[in-house]
């Protein structure tokens, strides 16, 4: 049967070990499942900088500067496994059920149930959480509460940093997935003092997206 408990670790020695072992798994039965080599090369780069990332943090002298690599190595990686993981893994016909468990991938319904087009907005709040990084608390604007509407896997985020008021969603370039509130983005040093504009839309488990909340905006601490 499906479930709604998010499969990415909380814990960040829990997630790293977690997404190795994905990795090693879907490498070990790619042929079988026929998932191209190359699908997993950017992953691997990405895996590799948070593992330094984190290895730094071990270091009882670690400063805010390891603090803040970290996260944004981990801001980088965790949307970018989401993605592979709803690309090669989560629909993929020829992983068994038995597979996805093994890999701590949710297991869907045959016949699932019919579920709703998403019609409510998302209310957001977005807050500088640390140097680099902001927080992103959002709820349904129906309900007022941070449970998503029924139906809904998560929030997609559309973003871009910009030098001037965008007027429609189009100019949000970059694209973001959170299944839990709050979302979490990480930004380069140099990016700090920008502008950062974004706005959220519900995306329910069928991939049916709903309506666009308005652009907010918030400086990049």
């Amino acid at each position: 049967m499906s479930t709604s408990v998010d499969y990415i670790p909380r814990n960040d020695s829990a997630f790293l070990n977690w997404v190795k072992f994905l990795i090693a798994f879907v490498k070990t039965n790619a042929e079988q499942w026929q998932i191209p080599a190359t699908s997993w090369t950017n992953v691997d780069y990405k895996i590799w900088d948070f593992t330094v990332a984190l290895e730094k943090m071990q270091n009882p002298n670690h400063g805010k500067a390891d603090t803040e690599q970290k996260n944004h190595a981990r801001g980088v990686l965790e949307p970018l496994i989401r993605q592979y993981v709803k690309e090669y893994l989560e629909y993929n016909h020829l992983i068994s059920d038995d597979d996805r468990e093994r890999m701590g991938l949710p297991v869907h319904d045959k016949k699932p149930t019919p579920v709703p087009t998403p019609t409510t907005t998302v209310e957001m709040d977005a807050k500088a959480a640390s140097p680099g990084v902001i927080k992103i608390a959002y709820q349904d604007s129906a309900s007022g509460k941070k449970a998503k509407p029924h139906g809904v896997h998560g929030a997609e985020f559309n973003w871009a940093i910009l030098d001037h008021v965008p007027t429609d969603w189009t100019e949000l370039i970059h694209s973001s997935f959170s299944t839990h509130s709050p979302a979490v983005l990480s930004f380069e040093g140099h990016q700090r003092g920008q502008t950062f504009y974004f706005a959220s839309r519900w995306e329910n488990t069928r991939g049916e997206k709903g309506p666009w909340s308005e652009i907010q905006s918030v400086i990049i601490p």
